[in-house]
């Protein structure tokens, strides 16, 4: 389902630019946790958009990171190397690469998923309750992200289709 909600410009303004800063600065807080598990920010993007237990095409990375798949080999290359990916075919075109994280790439992944957990000072003034309606609303704009995408097949290459 694809609908478009009807919002005052203000709320909407306001909504957006909230959504984004707290998203940003989550991001950002989290850099140095990610170096003292010797990651760069952008390996640890990069980690955290793979999909834990199937390969994915490289540009599937590129479209999550938005960016070319040329631009993502470097990256990719830091963490093969590192052990964390391992680079494939498609069994059924062998001319598409693809990305899988290996067990020390999808128990790093964890790690890091459980860092985060423990560490968000954004919404340490929220209470239980507020905790549980927000993971709510955060549950049915996902779902809302989902529907967007499946309505138009190529959005979903690079967005939510797998995660």
């Amino acid at each position: 389902m694809n609908r478009r909600v009807d919002l005052a410009p203000e709320l909407a303004g306001e909504l957006a630019r909230q959504l984004m800063s707290v998203s940003l600065w989550t991001a950002r807080h989290h850099d140095p946790l990610f170096e003292r598990l010797g990651l760069s920010a952008p390996a640890a993007r990069a980690l955290l958009q793979l999909p834990p237990d199937i390969a994915v095409p490289t540009r599937y990375l590129a479209g999550r990171l938005k960016c070319d798949p040329s631009n993502v080999t470097g990256v990719v290359d830091r963490l093969e190397r590192a052990g964390l990916v391992e680079r494939g075919s498609a069994p059924d075109d062998r001319r598409v690469k693809t990305l899988a994280l290996t067990q020390a790439g999808r128990e790093l992944r964890a790690d890091m998923y459980d860092a985060i957990a423990a560490d968000m000072p954004a919404l340490s003034g929220l209470s239980s309750t507020e905790l549980g309606t927000l993971l709510d609303l955060l549950n049915k704009a996902w779902a809302a992200c989902v529907d967007y995408d499946a309505a138009e097949p190529s959005r979903a290459a690079g967005r939510a289709a797998l995660i």
